[in-house]
């Protein structure tokens, strides 16, 4: 079993103090806001980390929403026949990222679930119709 002193030394250490002297109302709040201090920096500097992180987080949102905007307006403007090579060039494009056709190991189109009216279907928990 761990004794009072190894798990809350901080505690321990005020009311060694409390109960050795007597001392007043101000030295007490004196002592806990020195005994304190660094809790409340780190606390402080969470703080700042969590609203940082939250900045980022929205950014990042953002930035991906008008990256979808750009690739759903671009698979408007191109026809199915289009090598999907030259499509995954230009989305690099669009990200700023030059891909040479050696880098590009496989590539393909990935169905559009708008036209597959049984897996819609059955993710709605409706019945399989065939």
């Amino acid at each position: 079993m761990h004794r009072i002193s190894e798990c809350f030394p901080v505690v321990y250490s005020i009311f060694v103090v409390v109960i050795t002297s007597a001392i007043t109302r101000e030295q007490l709040v004196k002592i806990l806001d020195e005994k304190l201090a660094p809790f409340k920096q780190t606390i402080s500097d969470l703080k700042k980390s969590v609203d940082e992180a939250n900045k980022f987080a929205k950014f990042a949102s953002k930035q991906y929403d008008d990256m979808l905007k750009k690739v759903a307006a671009f698979e408007e403007d191109h026809s199915v026949e289009e090598s999907t090579n030259d499509i995954a060039k230009k989305v690099g494009n669009l990200l700023g990222v030059k891909i040479e056709d050696r880098e590009i190991s496989i590539s393909h189109r990935i169905p559009n679930t708008k036209n597959l009216e049984c897996a819609n279907s059955r993710s709605l928990g409706q019945p399989l119709l065939l």
